[in-house]
């Protein structure tokens, strides 16, 4: 059977979108375009994937996917040449694993307790190119004082959990309160993320970019993740992301790739959909005033 379940967003506006059940033999790009006029893009003319790259095939898609309509618009301003990211969550979460899994695609199974952390990473979101600025920080309470002035001045933020954790989880409440102390009502945007999905033997969690179908392999991974039972339910933590406002709630595998690339897509799209607004409101004239406007006969 071909028929998927995917939902479609407005690239500029990601928090406007719809969800759409199709069949994959029957249905090509231009109809996904045509649903573009359903989410508020009215001259739809390119449909992304999650993780900013643009879609070619439909064949490609998958139940569940997300894709992001666009007018073609490229958010042109010097304040977007860097972003400026940061990493938050308790210690021993997989803040650094994502990150690394991220910036050089490799996974690091050693644990090593970070402080401080900075990496840099050319990326291309729907068009849009930019330097995506990492620091990677310490989620040990020994380090609670430095994390004012690490979430100062920054452009957003993951905060990620293990989902066999349940601590690690309850621990976010507070990076949460302290992100709302120092931002105030305008917390920069940020994406809660459930890491070591691969833990969960009931999920797929196999990277995009993986070809291993090796059934041993696979065999062995469900052996050693019988141990780990999982503490969160997708359901409580996507709740969580909705009652703080966050982008998204998404669950990720810094171990196999899955969903970093398309964890970090998401929160680019955010934070330059907000600036596009901005720069499409800047190039409309402010109105007159009405006593401007008015003629005396």
């Amino acid at each position: 059977m071909s028929s998927i379940r995917i939902t479609i967003h407005n690239s500029h506006q990601p928090s406007q979108f719809i969800p759409w059940e199709f069949d994959k033999s029957r249905t090509t790009v231009h109809h996904l375009l045509e649903k573009g006029k359903e989410v508020g893009v009215s001259n739809a003319c390119n449909v992304f994937q999650d993780n900013g790259a643009e879609l070619q095939n439909i064949q490609s898609l998958r139940n569940g996917d997300c894709v992001f309509i666009s007018d073609g618009a490229i958010v042109e301003n010097e304040n977007n040449k860097v972003l400026h990211i940061c990493m938050l969550g308790s210690g021993a979460v997989g803040k650094s694993a994502l990150t690394l899994q991220f910036i050089q695609g490799q996974f690091i199974a050693d644990y090593d307790p970070t402080i401080e952390d900075a990496y840099r990473k050319h990326i291309s979101v729907d068009h849009n190119t930019l330097l995506l600025d990492v620091l990677d920080t310490a989620g040990q309470e020994d380090f609670i004082a430095l994390r004012t002035s690490w979430m100062r001045s920054k452009d957003g933020f993951v905060l990620a959990f293990s989902i066999v954790d349940r601590k690690s989880f309850v621990d976010c409440q507070q990076f949460y309160d302290q992100l709302c102390e120092v931002y105030e009502e305008n917390v920069p945007p940020f994406v809660l993320v459930g890491n070591k999905a691969d833990l969960d033997p009931n999920a797929q969690t196999q990277s995009n970019n993986s070809t291993n179908n090796d059934s041993n392999k696979k065999s062995q991974n469900n052996q050693s993740n019988a141990k780990y039972q999982r503490e969160i339910s997708f359901e409580e933590a996507n709740e969580t992301a909705r009652k703080w406002n966050a982008i998204r709630y998404i669950e990720t595998s810094a171990k196999t790739g899955y969903h970093v690339q398309d964890m970090f897509g998401g929160l680019v799209r955010e934070i330059i959909g907000v600036r596009y607004r901005e720069q499409q409101k800047s190039r409309t004239p402010p109105k007159k005033p009405w006593w401007e406007s008015c003629s005396i006969l």
